[in-house]
């Protein structure tokens, strides 16, 4: 079976995988991140170190957020939460690789290699974070719990308190 045909099949693997290459590709750029930083302090130049570690941060909180969204909080709410931040944080690693790529014809040769390597990462970044947007976007059912009442029936389960005729409203429980 080919691998194409196996996502088709079960698209929670694929959205799974693309995430999964989202963070390896996020820790690589943490450790870009750390060199440029390294580098630009020694040139003077540190804001350009500060946007690395800040994108850096950003992108890990972003890792552990879309990992417990992906295996925890699987709530529709939480699922465009994190659509809506990974197309945000694209948005940013398309500025910071522009960014990086004025730095680095800038720069002397001393810092030029470090922000190339951050120019490369963010613009590598910036294909995931959008590839892993589409993905998620298009198959978002996959990973969503049904959190709707409306299909179950109450009696199906002998639970009369389950009837929304039956319960009484949080008001009135308080007024008793």
């Amino acid at each position: 079976m080919s691998i194409i045909k196996q996502y088709k099949e079960d698209p929670k693997t694929l959205i799974a995988h693309v995430w999964y290459l989202t963070l390896v590709f996020i820790v690589i750029s943490a450790i870009v991140a750390i060199a440029v930083a390294a580098e630009n302090s020694n040139t003077g130049d540190g804001s350009a170190g500060f946007a690395a570690i800040w994108t850096c941060l950003l992108c890990i909180a972003i890792g552990f957020g879309g990992t417990m969204v992906m295996r925890k909080f699987t709530s529709s709410l939480m699922v465009g939460f994190l659509l809506g931040v990974c197309s945000t944080m694209a948005q940013l690693q398309f500025l910071i690789f522009v960014v990086f790529l004025y730095y680095s014809d800038e720069a002397g040769s001393d810092s030029k290699s470090a922000d190339q390597a951050a120019s490369a990462f963010a613009f590598f970044l910036f294909i995931i974070f959008s590839l892993f947007s589409v993905v998620l976007f298009f198959y978002r059912n996959a990973i969503m719990i049904n959190t709707s009442l409306a299909g179950q029936d109450s009696t199906a389960t002998g639970s009369a308190a389950a009837s929304p005729a039956s319960t009484p409203t949080q008001a009135q429980s308080l007024a008793a």
